[in-house]
């Protein structure tokens, strides 16, 4: 599975940065890629913060496909997570992908590819 950050996405991430950055990730996916092409940050993720953005965009061609924070987040299953560590540089990022597996809660990793159009 592969996280596909454009340009434009990280256009965005550099304007809103700070260490402690929390957001929600919406784009686009298919069976192996996630597009996140916006950020909604948000104080915390958790399953009420999820419904509420559900709740307010959810008839809207927004889709949630995972968040972006410093540390590693609960298991939260369907959802990517890019965590930072605090790194602005999109090149010391990881990301996983949440999901029920045979053996329960599994995080599988995602490989991350970054536009070649971009400076980072």
């Amino acid at each position: 599975m592969i996280l596909f950050l454009s340009s434009s996405f990280l256009r965005r991430v550099r304007l809103q940065w700070k260490p402690s950055f929390t957001a929600f990730l919406v784009g686009d996916r298919n069976l192996n890629f996630f597009y996140p092409d916006s950020l909604i940050e948000v104080v915390e993720v958790n399953p009420a913060s999820i419904d509420s953005f559900l709740a307010q965009h959810g008839k809207e061609s927004l889709q949630l496909l995972g968040f972006i924070s410093a540390t590693e987040l609960p298991f939260l299953p369907g959802y990517a997570q890019i965590i930072t560590g605090n790194d602005p540089d999109p090149k010391q990022w990881k990301a996983v992908f949440h999901f029920l597996g045979d053996a329960g809660e599994e995080r599988r990793p995602l490989e991350i590819k970054v536009s070649a159009n971009s400076d980072v």
